[in-house]
């Protein structure tokens, strides 16, 4: 969403090769609009804007079911004051960048949120088929293990009611390092940092999945070896009609090749927005990213 053409002919020139639908508007009002009728993986908000601005486009959002989870990232002319980051985050911001805008940057940011809602995509479709067998062409723990076991680029886990670790693909392994026979029985919280376990940053999140059907989150985690890398994940809660079963928590990788010093400030941290593969506004199979005044769809690549 950006009011002034210019801006908007940037970003879909930017983000052309994503493989997303992108859906340009130039209001606040007319964003909201696209929101209610379209599912979206991601949203590109301007903040100054003359009617409705970003901040208030996203504050309407939050109040919305449909729009409430879908993950925003402003953009703004100029480096924001703290108050203003403050505000950002509190509204759930996925990421603040300035203008003029890092193009790879970009796109590799909004390339991690359409691989996500791909993913869920897929993971949700995986659990309706086992709510159904009847649409499944293989046994139903066949066709669910060859799904998990390709998400190579990502982590897998499952776990109980509890958050104790049930279930551990290949994906797991490679990105994180414990082997499932290690990983299957332990607290699913042994990836998370000394310092999120005691600030029960764990259990809150699947809290959030619990209450709202997901929990996306951007933070540092922890590899087998105790070496620390920074990851976009989200947590969906697996239920069985009313009854919670357990959680499954999809984890990718997003540490830059320069990765942040352990001295690095908390909020320098929450500015910087790594991410290989990154826009989006979509909905499956495409994907759709909402900035400016035209509905422009891009064919998936």
């Amino acid at each position: 969403m950006d009011d002034q053409s210019a801006n908007l002919a940037v970003l879909e020139a930017i983000l052309a090769g994503v493989g997303a639908v992108l859906v340009a508007v130039r209001s606040g009002e007319a964003a909201l609009r696209e929101l209610l009728e379209h599912a979206f993986a991601l949203v590109l908000l301007d903040v100054q804007m003359p009617t409705l601005d970003g901040f208030q486009t996203a504050e309407l959002m939050r109040q919305h079911p449909r729009s409430q989870a879908v993950p925003i990232i402003f953009l703004s002319a100029g480096d924001p004051d703290d108050a203003t980051l403050e505000r950002a985050y509190a509204l759930g911001a996925a990421d603040y960048l300035a203008k003029p805008l890092h193009a790879a940057a970009l796109r590799a940011k909004v390339g991690v949120f359409v691989d996500l809602y791909r993913k869920d995509a897929e993971l949700a479709a995986a659990r309706q088929g086992l709510a159904d067998p009847g649409r499944l062409p293989a046994p139903r723990d066949e066709r669910l293990h060859l799904i998990l076991d390709n998400l190579r680029d990502y982590a897998f886990i499952g776990t109980d009611a509890e958050g104790r670790i049930t279930d551990w693909e290949a994906g797991a392994q490679s990105i994180l390092g414990w082997s499932a026979n290690e990983a299957i029985g332990q607290p699913s919280d042994m990836i998370f940092l000394p310092e999120d376990r005691a600030a029960g940053v764990p259990r809150s999140e699947m809290a959030r999945a619990r209450e709202t059907g997901r929990a996306e989150d951007r933070r540092w985690h922890l590899r087998r070896d105790g070496r620390r890398f920074f990851a976009d994940g989200v947590t969906i809660p697996l239920r069985d009609g009313d009854t919670l079963r357990g959680y499954a928590k999809i984890v990718r990788d997003a540490t830059p090749p320069s990765a942040w010093p352990p001295t690095a400030s908390p909020s320098a941290k929450r500015r910087w927005a790594p991410v290989p593969n990154a826009s989006r506004c979509c909905s499956s199979p495409r994907a759709k990213a909402s900035s400016g005044s035209m509905r422009r769809r891009a064919a998936p690549s």
